[in-house]
């Protein structure tokens, strides 16, 4: 005799890294990763990953220890003197192309407070980029490169039309996965509780069944269309369960950057 199961959502409070309150349904999803694709959907992927790129960030300063102290014979006098110890930090991650004069969205949390931001294209190219706009509260910062040829950018999807159950796909980036096509499913949708009422709630994350290695922070995430729903947040991520910044979200501090830069200057 077959025993039938209920389909039930459960509801649960989720703190992500300064994006308030987010409330995220969630319904478990029987997948192991495997990428199951048709040949259509796996073009639309690879042809978007020319838009993908690699960054590595770099901050270096001048940290003192503890004051020492010692005594000079000749002076009769104690000196006092601190050593000095030079400390440097880097961090990689990803991004990808939204606009074509050669804007990049990737994580806050990558590229803040850096020094020098190298970025690598698809073809190995290296170049500097330059932080032209920084969202700390949803963890997405804007970069700027001069692109010696023209790169297409990503389409940006409407996140809010994103469902639970739709398949998703992203391109690895960490030395472990760096190019291979990742396949997953929506298994939470976050929407934030402090959003106004007269203002309709948007989508403000997503949860999803990737694996996250080191280095895929800032990946894109696909739909079956090639369009980019989300992007990946590796300071959210628990096992194999992965967050995702919404596309909304990143087109909305786009856009916030391009209102400033048209506002007057004593307005800025």
């Amino acid at each position: 005799m077959s025993r039938s199961r209920k389909k039930t959502n459960r509801k649960i409070s989720f703190f992500p890294i300064s994006l308030g309150l987010i409330v995220l349904a969630f319904r478990i999803i029987n997948t192991n990763g495997t990428l199951y694709a048709q040949g259509s959907v796996l073009k639309a992927v690879l042809d978007a990953s020319k838009s993908i790129v690699s960054i590595t960030s770099e901050a270096g300063g001048i940290f003192g220890d503890r004051p020492q102290g010692a005594f000079d014979k000749s002076t009769g006098q104690i000196l006092i003197f601190r050593k000095i110890s030079p400390v440097y930090v880097s961090r990689t991650g990803a991004g990808f192309f939204i606009d074509s004069s050669g804007i990049i969205v990737t994580n806050a949390h990558t590229v803040q407070q850096a020094g020098r931001i190298k970025v690598v294209l698809h073809d190995g190219t290296q170049l500097i980029g330059s932080l032209i706009h920084l969202v700390p509260a949803m963890d997405l910062a804007y970069l700027q490169i001069s692109l010696p040829n023209p790169i297409p950018p990503v389409i940006l999807s409407d996140s809010d039309r994103s469902k639970l159950g739709d398949s998703v796909y992203t391109i690895g980036n960490s030395p472990v996965i760096k190019g291979s096509i990742s396949g997953g499913q929506i298994n939470g949708i976050g929407t934030s509780k402090t959003t106004p009422p007269e203002i309709a709630a948007g989508t403000a994350l997503f949860q999803i069944n990737f694996r996250l290695y080191k280095g895929d922070s800032g990946c894109p995430v696909f739909n079956q269309r090639g369009e980019v729903i989300g992007l990946i947040s590796a300071q959210a991520a628990q096992g194999n369960l992965t967050y995702a910044i919404p596309s909304n979200l990143i087109r909305k501090g786009y856009r916030e950057y391009l209102e400033k830069q048209s506002a007057p200057s004593d307005q800025k």
